[in-house]
């Protein structure tokens, strides 16, 4: 071990070590050293099933602990990024259940009330909005439609959490630009992608009060 590792390194493997050797000590320091962040990341973009991600996020964290490499970052990046697929999934399990409760009433009940569109009818819109939406993204500068892509790849679950387009990966492969820059582009690109849907007629603006 190089002499002259800084202190959170050095805290990172600690903590790790702990974790590896199932000590309770190990996840009681990570809670401490990092939980604050991540739960308030969770609760803040997940907040319909923050605390059911942030156990399974605990858990996982045991079970995945040897994946953890300090020399590719720290343990609180690599704890979040966990949280997040966690949460991730959890968002995609309440999708499938309300799906397949949806589907129960619709066994439960074969009669189909006047002037609800057919299944065939039904399909044909969904198609039609998807094909709305690729449209939209294509439509979209290359740099905004490469963010909206690497987003769109880790949300849907296809990449991997250590092979996500990070803000750090897109300014390597751009050049000559930031991490900052990065970010600003995501936030023009989801407000143009947004124009985009609105003017194709594929997204409403949520009239609730």
């Amino acid at each position: 071990m190089q002499m002259d590792e800084d202190a959170s390194t050095q805290s990172d493997y600690d903590i790790a070590l702990q974790i590896a050797c199932g000590e309770e000590d190990g996840i009681r320091a990570l809670i401490r050293e990092h939980g604050p962040r991540v739960r308030g990341y969770l609760e803040k973009r997940f907040p319909r099933v923050w605390e059911d991600a942030w156990q399974r996020a605990l858990i996982r964290v045991v079970d995945k602990i040897n994946s953890f490499d300090p020399d590719k970052g720290s343990l609180g990046v690599w704890f979040m990024k966990l949280a997040h697929r966690c949460a991730c999934s959890e968002m995609r399990a309440e999708n499938r259940h309300s799906c397949e409760a949806a589907q129960e009433d619709i066994d439960h009940d074969k009669r189909r009330p006047p002037n609800q569109p057919s299944a065939p009818k039904q399909r044909r819109e969904a198609e039609r909005r998807a094909e709305q939406i690729r449209e939209a993204i294509a439509a979209l500068p290359p740099k905004g439609r490469r963010v909206i892509e690497a987003d769109l790849a880790f949300w849907r679950g296809d990449t991997a959490p250590d092979e996500v387009a990070s803000a750090g990966d897109l300014a390597a492969e751009w050049g000559d630009t930031t991490e900052n820059a990065i970010h600003q582009a995501r936030h023009r690109a989801r407000k143009k992608l947004r124009e985009e849907l609105i003017r194709r007629g594929a997204y409403r603006e949520d009239t609730r009060p």
